[in-house]
């Protein structure tokens, strides 16, 4: 184990005035070589030598440990969120999914959080954040995805970054179920839609109108609104009366489509009844038919790199959701 010295820097040293200069004690200690060059660990500007004793310790600790000494991040947490974005996040979430967290971060965190230095952020700091989200009306599910950002982003600060030691936001709670907000929670209720209502909405968009198809495989099948859009004629199976879910569309932040697994990776494949089917047949005729009479001024679909373009190349893509002359509703 490496042996701690501590020296005073300024034992011996006077002013011009003859005066001693105040001490000035320093750490130092062996750490490993690099390279087969000696290295050293020092700090010096410690009052006493106690002081300067107590710091080596600690700093040597450290260095054993972790194999250096640690020092904590002086980044804003505002630098750090745009860090943790950049270099975690883009690569490894959906590009909807980071538009989201850029936005709530822009939102409601920075204003709030983000001139906190990085390493000065504690626990007290972030549980009042979401009480006070919480007393402003804050729905449970919006509360929800801020502490999931705040502890993911500081899970990353702390490991592999080591810009901090520990995570303070680990121990931040969500209010009780049973709390009442000084606000009304500002949560949309949702109902369904009566018979009565679906039969206005098909008089609205009947068989023919660009909104009739997506409404009626939202209606029948349960499918989200990107899923819709994202089936292809490969999808559909009228042999066994089936629909597959294996896409969906996202506009990403370049305002293109892009194709991303649906949502929870939730492939599945359903069942669809006969009336339904029976459209989907006749919507695939329609468009067969005025494929014919566009010709070459037909729109083609295609895939690059799992955006929606109508650059011609080897991964032409049949969707369903097309006006007459090709083009992707």
């Amino acid at each position: 184990m490496a042996k701690i010295n501590i020296r005073n820097r300024n034992k011996g040293k006077y002013y011009k005035n003859g005066k001693p200069k105040s001490p000035n004690w320093e750490y130092r200690f062996e750490a490993a070589p690099i390279n087969g060059h000696r290295q050293q660990i020092s700090q010096a500007g410690f009052r006493t030598k106690k002081e300067a004793e107590e710091a080596g310790a600690a700093a040597l600790a450290e260095y054993d440990n972790a194999g250096q000494t640690f020092i904590p991040s002086e980044l804003s947490f505002s630098d750090y969120l745009d860090y943790w974005i950049e270099e975690y996040c883009i690569t490894n979430l959906k590009e909807s999914t980071v538009s989201s967290y850029k936005k709530k971060i822009r939102l409601y965190i920075k204003p709030v959080l983000g001139t906190y230095r990085l390493k000065s952020l504690s626990s007290s700091v972030l549980q009042n954040f979401i009480n006070d989200k919480f007393n402003e009306g804050f729905s449970r599910n919006t509360l929800t995805c801020l502490k999931g950002m705040l502890t993911g982003s500081l899970d990353y600060a702390v490991e592999p970054c080591q810009f901090i030691r520990q995570n303070p936001a680990v121990f931040v709670k969500l209010p009780l179920k049973r709390a009442v907000p000084n606000v009304p929670t500002r949560e949309k209720k949702k109902r369904p839609v009566t018979k009565d209502e679906w039969r206005q909405i098909m008089q609205r968009f009947p068989e023919g109108t660009s909104a009739h198809i997506p409404l009626v495989l939202a209606y029948h099948c349960g499918l989200r609104l990107g899923e819709v859009f994202g089936l292809a004629w490969s999808d559909i199976d009228f042999e066994n009366q089936t629909l597959s879910v294996n896409r969906q569309v996202q506009e990403s932040d370049s305002n293109r489509w892009k194709f991303t697994p649906p949502k929870y990776d939730s492939y599945r494949t359903i069942s669809v009844d006969k009336k339904t089917m029976n459209l989907l047949q006749r919507e695939k005729e329609r468009q067969l038919h005025f494929k014919k009479v566009y010709d070459e001024y037909y729109t083609e679909l295609y895939n690059e790199n799992n955006y929606l373009t109508t650059s011609e190349n080897e991964n032409p893509i049949d969707l369903i959701m097309r006006r007459e002359n090709g083009e992707y509703i």
